[in-house]
């Protein structure tokens, strides 16, 4: 009974993931763009090089967030985002951090080609998944003034090509 209650959270888990839209994100304030998200686009196609090196490219927005009432854009202070890949691996998953990123709060895109190793098993070329997730970026919303944070994350199914 244990496992048929297990199997049914993992396959409602597996549907929900499957409705989730590739840009996704949480709560915060206002500012430029979705309010209150980091929003963050991860192209579907992943680059495997001698099955051991990814590497991927995101896209990332932070709405406006000031330092402090009036003053210059927030940047985090150390990186706060990271992507990684998984693969099915056999009876194994097979998992890789493709790097981080340093969200900049001033509504704009950036772009970020992002490269790692596996942790774990070699990819294969094949489909796998993306995920992203950003923040936590605080700091005051320059239409109220008020302080708030944001955060963002992403889940994409991607090709994983190998090139040579």
């Amino acid at each position: 009974m244990l496992k048929n209650f297990a199997r049914a959270i993992a396959t409602g888990a597996f549907v929900l993931a499957a409705v989730i839209p590739t840009t996704a994100s949480a709560a915060g304030g206002g500012g430029s763009g979705t309010p209150g998200v980091i929003s963050i686009a991860i192209v579907p196609i992943v680059t495997l090089s001698d099955r051991l090196i990814l590497t991927g490219t995101l896209t990332t927005t932070c709405p406006e967030l000031d330092q402090f009432p009036g003053g210059p854009p927030v940047t985090a202070f150390f990186p706060d985002g990271q992507l990684n890949v998984e693969e099915v691996a056999g009876n194994s998953i097979a998992h890789a951090g493709l790097g981080s990123w340093t969200d900049v709060c001033d509504g704009v895109s950036r772009t970020y080609t992002l490269s790692g190793t596996a942790w774990d098993h070699p990819f294969h070329p094949g489909t796998g998944a993306g995920s992203a997730f950003a923040g936590q970026v605080c700091g005051y919303d320059p239409v109220s003034a008020m302080f708030t944070c944001f955060f963002g994350a992403a889940t994409q199914a991607v090709s994983i090509v190998a090139v040579h």
